[in-house]
């Protein structure tokens, strides 16, 4: 995916300035000649002149197919596309607490909508998951999850009406624990309230130059409060909002009186796409066909991808055994061999 990328260098300024004491930053666009502005701009006052405002929202994800799950489950615990789906397998078979996993559906059906309500219940009653069900509104809402257009011949992987779940659930080992809390958060995740924020893209003006500045600011988390995340993101994350100060808020158009205060000019590369890793290359495979020209080609793979749901695991597994790519760090990153190279070069 990076073969041929020329990284080209470039400088970024950004210049800071306060609005009741709190700092923000503003950027420029114009990267040739980042030194000269700089020198050009501290002290001088920054006129505010537009401000774009827009309040918009994000609906809850679609409730997990074999795919969603799979990549949820590399996200969050490291898993590959083979362990998750052994253990739905084990899950279902053995254990007969979720449906059928190899589906391709994320949505269910009303028959299945009308069900939910008593599974719901059954799991609150377990103590790990009463404050979970406890987010539900008290009626369930008839959103977009339920749609039996969408459902193609199994529903969406939920779990079960298992009424021995309260036994069952504490012999499971924790990778099981882990996968079965997945489903539960996406159903319960799949009902919660939008997500709605105001974004803010504020230009300034400094002695004849102008910059940009933009900033998200959340109005009600809604069912983003489920959304999984990595211990790493999940830093990143606290420090994001360690630093945002909520500034744009208080700007308004006209304002004269922020004065720069500081620049500073930042040495950036221009980056190649990132390699694949289990997650992001059955995306991909789901997808294949976004990267195909021909027209004929890249109907035809549009409508199934490479590879089904079941088989992507089998088609990783068997390429890595055979030699054509290695995984590489916790994160599992695909690099191919020598061999797979070669391979490559061989193709039409």
């Amino acid at each position: 995916i990076t073969c041929g990328f020329n990284s080209k260098s470039f400088d970024a300024l950004w210049i800071e300035n306060a609005k009741e004491s709190k700092a923000y930053s503003f950027s420029h666009k114009e990267k040739d000649r980042v030194e000269r502005l700089a020198e050009g701009v501290k002290g001088k006052n920054m006129t505010i002149r537009s401000i774009d405002k827009k309040e918009d929202g994000k609906v809850a994800p679609l409730l997990h197919n074999l795919l969603t799950l799979q990549q949820e489950a590399f996200r969050t615990f490291g898993y590959d596309l083979e362990q998750t789906e052994k253990i739905l397998q084990s899950l279902y078979l053995e254990k007969g607490i979720v449906s059928y996993p190899r589906t391709e559906s994320q949505c269910i059906t009303k028959e299945v909508f009308g069900e939910l309500p008593a599974r719901f219940a059954l799991i609150g009653r377990m103590t790990i998951f009463r404050q979970l069900i406890g987010m539900l509104p008290d009626s369930l809402p008839q959103c977009r999850v339920v749609n039996d257009s969408k459902v193609v011949d199994h529903d969406a992987i939920l779990m079960t009406d298992n009424e021995s779940i309260a036994q069952i659930y504490p012999t499971l080992s924790q990778e099981e624990k882990n996968i079965y809390g997945l489903i539960v958060r996406s159903a319960v995740r799949a009902f919660l309230p939008s997500y709605r924020y105001i974004s803010y893209v504020v230009k300034g003006e400094v002695n004849g130059e102008w910059f940009l500045s933009s900033e998200t600011v959340t109005l009600r988390e809604g069912w983003r409060v489920l959304e999984t995340k990595s211990e790493e993101e999940k830093q990143k994350a606290e420090e994001k909002v360690a630093k945002k100060a909520s500034v744009l808020p208080l700007l308004k158009q006209g304002d004269t009186e922020s004065i720069v205060s500081g620049f500073n000019i930042l040495e950036k590369q221009t980056k190649p796409p990132g390699r694949y890793n289990p997650d992001t290359l059955a995306g991909a495979m789901e997808n294949a066909g976004r990267f195909i020209e021909n027209k004929n080609l890249k109907k035809a793979i549009a409508a199934r991808g490479l590879g089904t749901q079941q088989g992507r695991a089998a088609i990783l597994k068997n390429l890595s055994e055979r030699g054509y790519f290695k995984y590489r760090g916790k994160k599992k990153t695909i690099f191919p061999t020598e061999k797979g190279v070669e391979l490559i070069s061989l193709l039409p």
